[in-house]
């Protein structure tokens, strides 16, 4: 348990020292891959068609289908859309349904992050035992990650070992009371040995009964009621000025208000609440929780998960039009970026190793009640969504 604590104290530690402009990162809602190398965009899949561009090597582009050999990759790039071939890329996972892992290297206490796959590029940050991050691809030994603070670049994979399950954010709520203690141990008579209140953001972990363990701020360790925990929603924005500028979060809903950070277009952030048409809430471990334009964000995008065994991912919301491109086993998780305007239909990404017809394309749509089970239940909230083309 003391391990554990001490893993999660690094990882606040680390966030509480980020800077306060975000670059933008791997992490939107569609499939990405990167090229490993100097990579031809034609506009065509062949080699002697027309060259778009020549791309160069850790480009991150987005996919938007294959051929039907399986051998090129439909792409957009910031040269243009065309053509790449499959092995001169790495297809990325979807950042919210990337696996979650965790610096452990028993020895040296840290890893550093490359900004490419070679011991002599450059180093572009040193995370200590205890970092977490999302593992977006692998090339041999190493590893393509992104950290919790939007950090994207390459490490040896024989230093990160799987993250807990459990680990969850949260914030502090609280009703009635303008404080409440942190116990040294999950028992109301315990000793207090810190207090928190309303808002504060913790790690929290082990939850059992009415106790969670809890890592703060200014890194107590202790116990605390479930009931006080609002975890962190699991709804994400991309920054999205469109006017080559970045976009400003501020301290409050009021352009007067302090500058928090500003976010180039494409950084991924966690939607905490749509305060009126004008402004939206917004957190991010970097700025902690922030305002912004709501014309300065995307559609809202989330996970949900599959109920329905072979439910069928189609090109387009239309079973009569469409071909499918898809069938999902009851269990698949999808990232959800969307509504049809009629309703019925969502929009989704799915993992590109579940879609059988790629050359149908990367992106579809599902019914609404594949997401249900026999009675009813799911875990798509489709009032967070908006209706997308």
């Amino acid at each position: 348990m003391k391990n554990r604590v001490l893993i999660l104290l690094i990882v606040i530690a680390m966030l509480a020292i980020s800077g306060l402009t975000t670059a933008a990162a791997a992490g939107s809602a569609d499939l990405k891959a990167l090229t490993t190398g100097p990579v031809t965009l034609y506009d065509a899949p062949s080699e002697s068609a027309e060259v778009v561009a020549e791309l160069a090597p850790y480009t991150t582009v987005a996919v938007l289908a294959s051929d039907a050999s399986g051998q090129w990759l439909e792409v957009e790039a910031a040269e243009g859309t065309g053509f790449v071939m499959v092995d001169g890329v790495i297809i990325l996972n979807l950042p919210l349904l990337a696996p979650k892992v965790i610096v452990s290297t028993a020895r040296t206490g840290s890893v550093g992050l490359y900004a490419e796959p070679d011991f002599g590029a450059e180093i572009t940050a040193m995370l200590p035992d205890g970092t977490v991050a999302s593992v977006l691809g692998t090339d041999g030994e190493w590893t393509y990650l992104m950290t919790g603070d939007g950090q994207t670049g390459w490490a040896v994979a024989s230093g990160w070992a799987p993250a807990a399950d459990d680990l969850q954010s949260a914030f502090i709520v609280l009703d009635g009371t303008d404080q409440i203690g942190v116990f040294a141990e999950a028992d109301i008579f315990a000793d207090v040995i810190g207090t928190l209140t309303a808002g504060d953001a913790v790690t929290f972990f082990g939850v059992e009964g009415d106790w969670a363990q809890v890592i703060t701020a200014d890194n107590t360790t202790g116990f605390v009621n479930v009931d006080y925990l609002s975890p962190v929603p699991n709804v994400m924005v991309d920054a999205a000025s469109g006017r080559n500028s970045n976009t400003a979060v501020y301290a409050e809903a009021d352009f007067g208000a302090e500058i928090l950070a500003n976010l180039d277009d494409g950084t991924p952030v966690t939607l905490m609440s749509q305060v009126d048409d004008f402004w939206v809430e917004v957190y991010h471990p970097s700025f902690g929780m922030g305002y912004g334009l709501a014309d300065n964000f995307g559609p809202a995008y989330t996970t949900a998960t599959v109920q329905v065994q072979n439910a069928v991912v189609r090109a387009g919301p239309n079973d009569n039009l469409y071909n499918a491109i898809g069938f999902l086993p009851a269990g698949t998780e999808v990232v959800v970026k969307g509504t049809n305007d009629a309703g019925g239909w969502i929009a989704v990404s799915v993992p590109f190793d579940e879609l059988e017809y790629p050359f149908n394309g990367v992106n579809g749509w599902m019914r609404d009640f594949l997401f249900e089970d026999a009675v009813g239940n799911s875990d798509l909230d489709v009032s967070l969504l908006s209706p997308v083309e």
